[in-house]
C-alpha cells in the first residue's frame, strides 16, 4: 500500500507511483503504519475530496479521469463527455465538450462537437430513473435493458468513486466485477474505460492539431493579404 501525505489517501494498487489527485509522489506504508494512521484520523480518508467534489470544474474533472486511466486523447475525452451528458435528467451544458480557446487546436473535433451537441438533445429523449441515465427512446414504452442499466450504473459508480477518492478502496472490487462480467460475455464499463486506448487516437490527435494549425495560418494569411497589398501599393506610390 502507498500513501499520499498531501491528500491523506491510501492507495491499494502497488503500480501507482503518484497521487491521482495532486500528482505527489507516494510512499510505501506497512499494515502497522496504516492502522496507526487510521487511529490518528477517524474521519474518512476521502472526506476532503468529497467536500470539494461539488465545486470541481469540468476541466479538473476531465484531468482526474484522464489521469486515472492514463489517457487524455481527444477521442477518450469526448467519449467521456458524451457519457457525462447522459447522466442525470437535465442536460448539464449546451455543448457535449465545453468549448474554449484551445478548441481551435482541434477544429475537426470542434465541428463534431457542434453537430453532435445539436442532435444529442433530440435523440436522447428518454430517461431511466433507476440508472439515472438518458437513452435513445424510439417508442413510448421503451426502456433500458437490464444489461444496459447495469452498464450505466457501473460507469457512474466508477466515475463517482474516482472523483470522491473512494477508488482507493473500491479499485480491486471494480476489477473483479469487470472480470466476472467479461467471463459471461457481458460488457463492463470499467474494462471499457481501462482499455479505451485506441492506438490510432494518438495519431489522430497529431493530425487534428496539425490540420487546425495549418487552417488557422491559412486564415490569417487570407485575412492579412488585402492589408499587405494596400501597404505595398502605398509604398510603391510614394516611390
Amino acid at each position: 500500500m502507498k500513501k499520499c501525505n498531501r491528500c491523506n489517501l491510501i492507495f491499494h494498487v502497488e503500480e501507482r507511483i503518484r497521487c491521482l489527485y495532486c500528482d505527489t509522489l507516494l510512499y510505501e506504508i506497512t499494515d502497522e503504519n496504516r492502522k496507526s494512521w487510521f487511529d490518528q484520523d477517524s474521519s474518512e480518508p476521502s472526506a476532503q475530496l468529497v467536500r470539494q467534489k461539488s465545486d470541481i470544474s469540468y476541466g479538473r474533472l476531465q484531468y482526474i479521469i484522464g489521469s486515472y486511466f492514463r489517457v487524455r486523447t481527444l477521442h477518450f475525452m469526448y467519449s467521456f463527455s458524451r457519457n457525462d451528458m447522459r447522466m442525470g435528467k437535465e442536460f448539464k451544458r449546451f455543448f457535449i465538450q465545453p468549448v474554449n480557446i484551445t478548441s481551435l487546436l482541434s477544429i475537426p473535433w470542434l465541428l463534431v462537437n457542434l453537430c453532435d451537441s445539436f442532435f444529442f438533445r433530440m435523440f436522447y429523449n428518454g430517461f431511466d430513473a433507476e440508472s439515472g441515465w438518458k437513452f435513445l427512446r424510439l417508442s413510448e414504452n421503451q426502456s433500458l435493458s437490464e444489461e444496459e442499466r447495469s452498464y450505466c450504473k457501473e460507469y457512474k459508480d466508477v466515475v463517482d468513486d474516482i472523483l470522491s477518492g473512494k477508488i482507493c478502496q473500491t479499485e480491486e472490487r471494480l476489477k473483479e466485477i469487470a472480470k466476472e462480467k467479461l467471463k459471461v460475455g457481458k460488457r463492463s464499463a470499467y474494462d471499457d474505460l481501462c482499455n479505451n486506448r485506441k492506438y490510432f487516437s494518438g495519431f489522430l490527435d497529431i493530425m487534428t492539431i496539425w490540420f487546425s494549425v495549418c487552417l488557422i495560418l491559412v486564415a490569417m494569411v487570407w485575412a492579412a493579404y488585402p492589408f499587405v497589398l494596400d501597404v505595398v501599393s502605398l509604398y510603391r506610390f510614394r516611390e
